[in-house]
Parts: structure tokens; C-alpha cells; sequence
């Protein structure tokens, strides 16, 4: 039997030790919605998959058009008309900045899965039970002849370069984890691209709770003409104003309007998508919508390969104490520091506090197959409990 090694695998192991065992080993899952974050990411992914294979299939014809039918097939995206805005406007906002770059690209491979050979760091000998595996956003040969394996990110934070979020991404051992996969596919990779798609940080404008609201006061001033020592009879119009004169006094605002700031109507959806795009302009190129090219020295990849290395020796010593704890999963490490990680506490912490149970089916559900994202056919069954 055949175990995979991905780079969520990976990321989820260093996270939690016990949250990888609950997910990859034993194949369990929430049964809760995934996250609004997670669902519009995913939603996005969806939209820029069709993208890229209308001009992989078609030279891009209806590519924009593709996507956005993708867009709308998102079920908690079709649920808030905000939302789905904001994802239309990056959508658009893509669509306007890499067509014309992507006229000029060959797409070699969009969503590609692969698997391929574990081996050994300085011996080069093949794992006879682990393989490395994942799924690649797209496989390009650039004009200049380059292939690049390319990865789509979408983030609220900051991406322009000298940023942090830049830094990570450099550092983001995915990257080789894909190189090897490229390698695998026929394509070895000459670079990466990290193509990242920055949130628009503008929020719908809603009406303002009526409890809160606040209205501005009548406002009056003294008729010019009452006060001349020689005028004619009250009332007097004042043509500044409007208005007659009353008691020597001219009302110059009547008063019962929303104090600024405050709104009586919630903006539509159209309107704030058009606030978004202004937004992705605003921020320009490179902060809204960016390529990142990343490479890997021979030094580089044989340090990620001590990395996989290390992780499998780590899960398979996880296993071994949890079979001689007669399967007590407390045999497996915590790491109470991701529990809120992300903003949102982590989906086995209820088992971990001893107040949920694994075979409760209202909180819990278990995956045929661990690696969602991969075919059938280079997966292994989830354990048993």
C-alpha cells in the first residue's frame, strides 16, 4: 500500500501533528461549511481553472465568459450578492491584466495531478511504501521558451514586493514539492510563478441600524428684511433660502436627514463591485495582480528533500506509538498554539477537549479517500479507527 506525501499533508503536519493524524490518517472530517475565506478561495480557483482551459482548449475564446459561469456555479458564494461581487471584480480585474500575456504563453497542463518516486536524500533509494504527490495549477512554456509550474493564491494582505507575504511565498517549500512533480509529468520546471490575486479591502456600505441613526436638527436664521428698520409687512420670502419668514426667523434647513455617515438604503451589489475595481486599480499592478518567479538550486532541492524525509520518519513514529497505545490517539503530539489559527478554531479541537466524539456523525464524516483534491486511482483507502 501506497502512502502520499502532498504539500497540504505537509503544511497541516507542521501545523498540528494530532489534526494530520485525524485528517490523513483516519480520514476524518467536519461535517461544517467550510469557511466563507476557504469558500471564496475556492470559488476563485474554480473561476481562473476554466480560464486557463479556454485558452489552453480554445486560444482563449469565452475564457472571461468561462470563468464567471464558474463563479456562479459557487453555492456560499450565489448566497451573498456581496460577495459574489467582490469575486466578479477580480475575476475582471485578471481577465483585463494576463490575457494579452497569456496570447503569448502554451498551456501545457491546468489542474495536472502527479505522483512520483520518495527517494532518499544522499542514497537515492525509492521509498517502497511513500510517494510524493499533489495537483499543479498550471504547467506553462513561457514565450521565451521557459516552462513554469504556476500556483494561484488569493490574499487580503499586502503583496507588493519587499512585503512579507512575498518572503514566505519565496521560502514556501511547495514550490519544490511541484518541481519534482513537473519532473514527474515530462515537463521539468525551469521556474515557478506564484500568481496572486490580491482581495479588494472594500466592504459593502449598509444601511445604518435604525436604532443608531441620527438625524440633523432644524436650522434657522433671522429674516434679513424683518430686521431693516424699514420693512414691509411680515411674512417675507428669502430668496436664498426658499422660505418664507416666520417670527422674524427663516428656516434655512429643515432638518430630518441622516447625519453623515450614515446611510438609509444598503449599496447595491452592482455599485460595490464597481468600488472593488476601483480598489484593484488603485492599487496598481503589482499590488492587486502579480507574478512572482521563484527557482531552486540543486542545494535548495536536496533540502526540501531532507524535508519530505523527515516528515514521513515523523508520521511513521506517530503511527508506531498510536498501534502501541492499543490506538489512543493521545499518543499523537498537540500543538495548542493552532487552535485559533487562521481566526477559527480548528475543526478537531472538540475531540481534542474531550467534548465530541469521532463517531458522532453530526460533527464528524469520514473520506473514502484522504487527498480530496487527487483521482481515485493513485490514493489509498482512509485507516480504520
Amino acid at each position: 500500500m501506497r502512502h502520499l506525501l502532498t504539500s497540504s499533508r505537509i503544511k497541516l503536519r507542521r501545523t498540528c501533528p494530532r489534526a494530520d493524524f485525524y485528517k490523513y490518517e483516519l480520514g476524518l472530517v467536519s461535517t461544517a461549511p467550510e469557511s466563507g475565506a476557504t469558500a471564496f478561495g475556492t470559488a476563485i480557483h474554480g473561476g481562473l481553472e476554466a480560464w486557463w482551459c479556454a485558452w489552453r482548449d480554445v486560444d482563449g475564446y469565452g475564457a472571461l465568459e468561462g470563468a464567471l459561469s464558474a463563479l456562479g456555479s459557487s453555492e456560499p458564494l450565489q448566497a451573498d450578492p456581496y460577495v459574489y461581487a467582490r469575486a466578479t471584480a477580480m475575476l475582471l480585474a485578471y481577465d483585463a491584466r494576463w490575457s494579452r500575456w497569456a496570447a503569448g504563453v502554451t498551456v501545457l497542463g491546468v489542474e495536472v495531478p502527479f505522483a512520483t518516486e520518495l527517494r532518499h536524500p544522499l542514497t537515492g533509494q525509492a521509498a517502497r511504501t511513500w510517494a510524493v504527490a499533489g495537483k499543479i495549477d498550471l504547467v506553462l512554456r513561457l514565450a521565451d521558451g521557459r516552462v513554469a509550474l504556476a500556483d494561484h493564491k488569493t490574499t487580503s494582505v499586502d503583496t507588493r514586493s519587499g512585503s512579507d507575504y512575498r518572503a514566505r511565498l519565496t521560502l514556501d517549500p511547495q514550490v519544490s514539492t511541484y518541481f519534482l512533480g513537473c519532473e514527474a509529468l515530462g515537463h521539468p520546471a525551469d521556474l515557478a510563478l506564484w500568481d496572486i490575486l490580491r482581495k479588494p479591502d472594500v466592504r459593502p456600505l449598509l444601511a445604518t441600524p435604525e436604532d443608531r441613526r441620527e438625524y440633523t436638527k432644524p436650522k434657522d436664521r433671522a429674516c434679513k428684511e424683518c430686521a431693516k428698520k424699514k420693512s414691509t409687512p411680515a411674512p417675507h420670502f428669502d430668496d436664498d433660502a426658499g422660505a418664507w419668514c416666520a417670527d422674524g426667523r427663516v428656516q434655512t434647513d429643515p432638518g430630518g436627514a441622516l447625519k453623515s455617515g450614515q446611510r438609509e438604503h444598503n449599496e447595491t451589489p452592482e455599485a460595490y463591485q464597481e468600488r472593488c475595481m476601483m480598489a484593484l486599480a488603485d492599487d496598481g499592478p503589482e499590488g492587486a495582480l502579480s507574478h512572482v518567479e521563484v527557482v531552486r538550486s540543486a542545494e535548495e532541492s536536496e533540502s526540501h528533500g531532507w524535508a519530505l524525509w523527515h516528515t514521513v520518519r515523523e508520521i511513521e513514529e506517530t503511527r508506531a506509538a498510536v498501534q502501541k497505545a492499543g490506538g489512543d490517539v493521545r499518543a499523537v503530539p498537540q500543538n495548542p498554539d493552532a487552535c485559533f489559527k487562521y481566526g477559527a478554531a480548528c475543526p478537531y479541537l472538540p475531540l481534542c477537549e474531550g467534548t465530541a466524539n469521532a463517531a458522532d456523525v453530526t460533527r464528524y464524516r469520514r473520506l473514502p479517500l484522504v487527498h480530496g483534491e487527487l483521482p481515485a486511482e493513485i490514493q489509498r483507502p482512509a485507516r480504520a479507527a
